[in-house]
């Protein structure tokens, strides 16, 4: 089930909730809106994923017991697609075990029930400033990344050499992003976890080396590999070098 009201401007932020309990769900969702939250509620974990594609949110409060997919399978989804999403874990049976995983599977808070309504409020609205600091970082970033595309065409046109097509820049523009020669809607086909993964398969990573770096499974880094192939259309680490270096086609 997904709750969503029209969102005004003096909104704290929007947050999905993610809780199968409906009585627990319910209180918690009326006391962020009493305290001006945008909230989503969704009762299973299958829908957590799809609600965040068509609701974009500042974070998630997420139950651990959640059915079908758990808070922390749900947790390591959201981390190893890279999304930019702060994600609070909530709990009434806290196990150290558990709140050290969620930490390490980046998890920005870990709630043990029953909390105080004004505790929670506080630390969701930490959560909210973390998501609003992390989508500026990585706003910053494809705006760094255009700059440098703009400033290679510019290059190439006072150097007399071909201007770049909309698709890719010609291998003489020099890039600092190895992601620069691809166009918008090619760079939209990709997560931000994948465009990370790309950059580090262009500089010639292996599979091994993106794990140990990103902190994922061998296992997840193939299938982020597999789908980037997928997505920009070429069938090797090599072709993809190629591509990104201009030599591609």
């Amino acid at each position: 089930m997904t709750a969503s009201e029209p969102r005004m401007p003096s909104e704290r932020g929007a947050i999905l909730l993610a809780d199968g309990d409906t009585t627990s769900r319910t209180f918690v969702a009326e006391a962020l809106r009493r305290h001006n939250f945008h909230v989503h509620e969704v009762a299973a974990g299958e829908a957590v994923l799809e609600t965040l594609s068509q609701h974009p949110c500042d974070a998630m409060l997420c139950a651990i017991d959640l059915p079908g997919v758990t808070g922390l399978e749900l947790l390591k989804q959201v981390h190893d697609q890279g999304l930019p999403v702060p994600v609070l874990l909530m709990t009434s049976a806290p196990r150290l075990e558990t709140a050290v995983l969620a930490m390490r599977l980046g998890a920005v808070d870990y709630l043990i029930e029953p909390l105080a309504e004004k505790t929670r409020v506080k630390r969701v609205d930490e959560a909210v400033k973390k998501g609003h600091a992390l989508r500026a970082m990585l706003d910053a970033r494809q705006r760094a990344s255009a700059l440098v595309l703009s400033v290679g065409a510019l290059e190439a046109a006072l150097s007399g050499q071909q201007p770049p097509s909309e698709t890719r820049i010609m291998a003489s523009t020099p890039m600092t992003d190895p992601l620069g020669r691809l166009d918008t809607e090619q760079l939209s086909r990709l997560s931000p976890r994948e465009r990370e993964v790309a950059r580090m398969l262009a500089r010639g990573n292996g599979i091994s080396e993106l794990a140990n770096e990103l902190d994922l499974s061998p296992n997840t880094v193939r299938n982020h590999v597999k789908s980037i192939f997928s997505k920009l259309r070429v069938h090797s680490q090599v072709e993809l070098m190629s591509r990104l270096s201009g030599h591609g086609r």
